[in-house]
């Protein structure tokens, strides 16, 4: 069984490796159980990003997820989104006087607005929004009282859920 774990955990450690070389931004880790081999910077998993108290309608917080900055918003319905910090225009920081707008988040400098998947929406010009601006998303879930984000270091959706508990009386 430990030999068959083992095989499995190279497999998909050279797997991971692959696809991170077509990033480009990897950070090279070596350990002497793998021979050396390129192991991701961070395990694929989901990470607690906030509370869900602390994210109210309207909130931008800014937060780095496994060394990448980030930002993290609540639409006026309440819905969740997680986008790269800066706008993919031209780089302003959403946090930074960021606002959310209806189902949006706002860039503070020319006022593109981006919906929490990602892609824009309007521009603060009237003009249609360009195709290819587009923001890194990270998808999020709610549950249990916390805001969980997905990290995967070649951008894949998430594979596994994390379960629910019941808190009664915690």
């Amino acid at each position: 069984m430990a030999l068959w774990l083992e095989s499995r955990a190279r497999a998909l450690s050279d797997q991971v490796a692959l696809k991170l070389g077509t990033l480009g931004n990897t950070s090279r880790r070596l350990s002497p159980s793998d021979g050396g081999r390129d192991l991701p910077p961070y395990p694929v998993s989901w990470y607690v990003i906030a509370t869900s108290a602390e994210l109210t309608p309207g909130t931008v917080l800014s937060r780095r997820l496994c060394g990448e900055d980030a930002v993290l918003f609540r639409t006026q319905s309440g819905d969740v989104g997680m986008l790269q910090a800066h706008c993919p225009h031209l780089g302003a920081h959403f946090a930074a006087g960021g606002e959310v707008t209806g189902e949006s988040l706002q860039c503070p400098f020319h006022g593109f607005r981006f919906d929490k998947g990602g892609r824009c929406v309007a521009t603060g010009y009237g003009t249609s929004p360009p195709v290819k601006a587009q923001a890194r998303r990270w998808p999020v879930v709610e549950q249990n009282g916390l805001i969980l984000a997905w990290y995967h270091p070649a951008g894949e959706a998430p594979t596994w859920t994390v379960p629910a508990w019941e808190d009664e009386g915690w």
